[in-house]
């Protein structure tokens, strides 16, 4: 039941005190998933989570101008694609979606990103 919601607290723990970069060691005994199981997740409780996990990760890609570690695939498609509830958290990640969107079409002149950030807002 608490799995995800202990997974990410631990994991936001050891990034603030290791970094994004730290791997915990392949032969530990308490395998948690990682940033990215919890990102992909698609079933169940676990679609809660990632969701919320995307639109953090969008907020913290835009606010600290880092774009290594973006979602592949758009918070607003999987949303609307997978119907969920929305949740206050999920509106400000779509709404942070569009402004890198934004950020992207300017930086490259790309019609895909400018589109992108129109159907955010």
């Amino acid at each position: 039941f608490l799995l995800n919601g202990s997974s990410l607290l631990h994991l936001q723990t050891v990034a603030f005190i290791e970094g994004l970069e730290f791997e915990e060691e392949e032969n530990s005994t308490d395998k948690l998933p990682n940033w990215d199981d919890i990102a992909k997740s698609e079933t169940g409780t676990h679609l809660g989570f990632s969701f919320g996990f995307s639109s953090h990760q969008y907020m913290r890609s835009f606010l600290f101008k880092q774009y290594d570690r973006m979602p592949q695939d758009g918070l607003l498609d999987r949303i609307t694609e997978k119907n969920v509830p929305l949740r206050p958290i999920f509106f400000c990640g779509v709404f942070f979606e569009g402004l890198v969107s934004f950020h992207f079409a300017r930086q490259t002149d790309g019609e895909e990103y400018r589109r992108k950030g129109e159907a955010a807002l």
